[in-house]
This record gives C-alpha cells, sequence and structure tokens, in this order.
C-alpha cells in the first residue's frame, strides 16, 4: 500500500465518484456537525496557518475513465466537506 500526503482540495476537485463500500456506515453528521468542521477550516485560514488536519482519508484508486475512489475511511469528513462546498 502507498500512503500519500495530500490536500482536501485536490480530492474534492474534479471529475471524481466516491464509492462508499456497504460495509460502511450510514452518512450521520447533522448539519451542526458540518458547520463546526467548516468554522473550524474557516478559523484556521484566518490565522494563516499552513495546513489543516481533518484527519485521514482511505481510499482505493479504482482503474476507469473517470477516476473513482472507494472510501476506506473517513467517509464522514469526507461527505461533510463536500456538503459543505456545494
Amino acid at each position: 500500500m502507498d500512503v500519500t500526503k495530500g490536500n482536501i482540495y485536490d480530492i474534492l476537485n474534479g471529475n471524481r465518484w466516491f464509492l462508499i463500500p456497504g460495509y460502511q456506515k450510514y452518512y450521520s453528521l447533522e448539519i451542526e456537525q458540518c458547520s463546526r468542521l467548516w468554522k473550524s477550516i474557516v478559523e484556521m485560514r484566518k490565522k494563516a496557518e499552513i495546513g489543516y488536519f481533518v484527519g485521514s482519508i482511505v481510499n482505493i484508486v479504482v482503474p476507469a475513465g473517470v477516476q473513482e475512489y472507494m472510501i476506506i475511511d473517513g467517509q464522514q469528513r469526507l461527505m461533510a466537506l463536500r456538503r459543505c462546498v456545494m
């Protein structure tokens, strides 16, 4: 397994499909939890800090025409961030 450090912008930007395996629990974060996550990111940017650790997101890139990512860990955080920016 290869581990790479990335940023959430690169993950959320672009033509990607996020596949959630059946064994993952359903998305359960409420809007208040999403709001807290987003506010903490905005505060970090105001302080001009370099980077903000949102936790690990483990995925497997599935070879296909459209980039497909099977999310193994980090589904709740990833989907919360997608909801914030959409």
